[in-house]
């Protein structure tokens, strides 16, 4: 039984540690090379946040901070997002990117 619940455990790890990422915030994997930042297609991120937003708040980028804390904007044309969706919402300010990263459960 219990090597049964530490299988089970170890298999569900990375799936508690995606829902457990900071509100907002979403895994996402490249679709294409982004060559301004030396990232290759296939790249995944763990822990992206709304970036840019066009007026209508559809995307526009994606920020991600690196390991040295450098905020990097990645095109979202360029990135797919992983149990997470877009929800678009009326601009706070001119900081805000007009939507939301909402975490969605794989089914």
């Amino acid at each position: 039984m219990k090597k049964y619940v530490l299988s089970f455990a170890i298999s569900m790890l990375p799936h508690w540690a995606l829902a457990a990422s900071a509100e907002g915030s979403c895994p996402g994997q490249t679709t294409a090379n982004i060559p301004e930042y030396n990232i290759s297609a296939g790249t995944v991120f763990t822990a992206l946040k709304p970036g840019g937003g066009d007026p209508s708040g559809d995307p526009t980028s994606y920020e991600y901070r690196d390991a040295e804390g450098h905020r990097l904007f990645l095109p979202a044309n360029k990135v797919r997002l992983v149990t997470c969706q877009v929800q678009k919402h009326p601009r706070s300010g001119p900081f805000d990117a007009g939507y939301s990263l909402v975490f969605t459960p794989e089914k």
